[in-house]
């Protein structure tokens, strides 16, 4: 277990984690995140793309091959074939993220009937924002469609720490 924190894959899985927790604290604390809607949505695109690229550096790319293939293009990582177990867990976990949000009082009105169809646009929609906008999310802006920040952070917040301590599990 340790020797994989060391490795590329490890590290990656940890700082996506950590992502999240910090995207799980602004939503927590600040109005349903909406004070903070672009820097809670920046820093789940970052925990969501390293999660992702977490999986492609376990399952054989190198970090020069994942750059050089992927860049910071979520939906091109979401879609390859080595991230399918990752994207079959999050879609199959994505109704808990609605009822988890519902629970903490975070969700503005009632939770989605279709959860996994919400998931599928808002992975598109969040990457349009954080890298094919002339201004990614980085750079605020009250002027794009963005997708809810809580479908993200209770998602992938669990499967993160599952790529720290059962990474086989969650990669393949």
């Amino acid at each position: 277990m340790t020797d994989y924190l060391k490795t590329q894959s490890g590290k990656l899985a940890v700082a996506s984690y950590r992502y999240f927790e910090a995207a799980k604290t602004i939503f927590l604390h600040t109005d349903n995140g909406r004070i903070a809607l672009a820097p809670t949505l920046h820093l789940a695109a970052h925990g969501l793309e390293v999660l992702l690229k977490s999986a492609l550096t376990y399952q054989g790319y190198s970090a020069a091959e994942v750059q050089a293939d992927f860049g910071h293009d979520i939906r091109k990582m979401w879609d390859h074939p080595k991230c399918s177990k990752i994207r079959e867990v999050a879609l199959d976990n994505c109704a808990n993220a609605e009822l988890e949000a519902l629970a903490t009082k975070r969700l503005a009105g009632p939770p989605n009937k279709r959860p996994r169809e919400l998931l599928a646009k808002a992975i598109v929609d969040l990457s349009i924002a954080h890298s094919k906008q002339p201004l990614p999310l980085r750079y605020a802006s009250d002027d794009r469609k963005v997708p809810p920040p809580h479908i993200f952070i209770y998602t992938f917040l669990p499967l993160s720490e599952e790529a720290i301590h059962n990474p086989r599990n969650l990669f393949g």
